[in-house]
């Protein structure tokens, strides 16, 4: 049988306009979801660093990777915070990232200056009223 793309007007004969609206994703799906979007936007706003393939021992560079990853705030559909397992998060934006294997030195490499991060308090959840300031800041420096 052949893959055949469904087409606007199929779907509109099966479906109402707005059963996208009526059916939302819950759970674990959401979860997924949410994470895999966290996901994308970090590994967009590290791909904007000039050469940052290059960069895979740099300190600053995984220090920017898990401040974003701890600063993450992931809802669910009661819009509570969920909890997300942050290690497999850095693992999974830097095998994307620097193309290497989960178990590869470099990633032992990359888990190991994370922790040390971590250890010395390099990595900081960022307050409520710091996150204010710096938005009033950038307000006014524009």
């Amino acid at each position: 049988m052949e893959n055949q793309k469904l087409s606007q007007i199929e779907l509109e004969e099966l479906f109402p306009k707005n059963i996208q609206s009526m059916i939302q994703p819950r759970y674990s799906l959401l979860k997924e979801m949410n994470e895999t979007k966290a996901k994308t936007v970090i590994i967009q706003l590290i791909k904007q660093i000039p050469n940052y393939e290059n960069k895979i021992k740099d300190l600053e560079l995984i220090l920017m990777i898990c401040l974003y990853v701890e600063n993450l705030k992931i809802v669910n559909s009661q819009n509570k915070k969920k909890k997300i397992d942050k290690a497999v998060l850095f693992v999974s934006i830097c095998h994307e990232l620097f193309n290497i294997t989960p178990e590869s030195q470099d990633m032992i490499d990359l888990k190991q200056s994370a922790n040390f991060l971590i250890d010395n308090k390099k990595v900081i959840k960022f307050g409520y009223f710091k996150k204010v300031f710096l938005t009033i800041k950038n307000y006014f420096t524009k």
